[in-house]
């Protein structure tokens, strides 16, 4: 009888901490001939530094490929069928518009204490026809969404700097928040 108020105690604190469990995703270049075959291909000849990606999380697996055309670098998502998911490129805050970035710099400034941006994507979902079209010609459009990666100190804990994705849709409105793992080193032997 006396053992049963801690069993019952240790048993909801897992199950609180079981529920509590975020997404953790690692991102692995792979070689071209693991990479799915993409029904329309999308990357131009003319681009340069083509790598590929796997993305691996807790739910799917995605495909990556990254390059390089005429100083911009693009991101195209691929699931592991070839379907081309989504794709984007790397943009500045002056390559967004004024209202939607002031919309997102006052979302930071409220839930941050420092911040500093480290990466904006311009996205465009693939399910539109002219989405190959709309990428390369870096479109603003109503679909558009924008992933900023940012490092910083959370109001909460303040001590703490972490790596977070932020998603926005085209009016600065924030869709979804995630923490950003490291990066993986792998590859350093100490």
């Amino acid at each position: 009888m006396k053992y049963n108020l801690p069993f019952l105690v240790l048993f909801l604190v897992l199950c609180s901490l079981s529920y509590s469990q975020t997404k953790q995703e690692r991102e692995h270049r792979i070689k071209k001939s693991q990479f799915p075959i993409i029904s329309t291909n999308p990357i131009p000849e003319a681009a340069k530094r083509i790598r590929y990606y796997r993305e691996v999380d807790s739910t799917n697996t995605l495909f990556k490929v990254k390059f390089a055309l005429k100083r911009m670098k693009y991101e195209i998502d691929v699931d592991q069928f070839g379907e081309i998911e989504q794709l984007g490129l790397v943009v500045k805050e002056i390559d967004i518009p004024k209202d939607t970035y002031s919309e997102i710099s006052n979302y930071m400034e409220r839930n941050f204490l420092k911040v500093k941006v480290k990466r904006i994507l311009q996205w465009y979902p693939a399910n539109s026809d002219d989405a190959i079209r709309s990428t390369f010609q870096n479109l603003i459009l109503p679909t558009n969404t924008y992933e900023v990666l940012v490092r910083g100190k959370k109001n909460i804990t303040p001590k703490i700097r972490q790596d977070y994705k932020l998603l926005f849709n085209s009016n600065g409105v924030l869709l979804q928040v995630r923490e950003a793992l490291p990066i993986n080193f792998d590859r350093i032997l100490y």
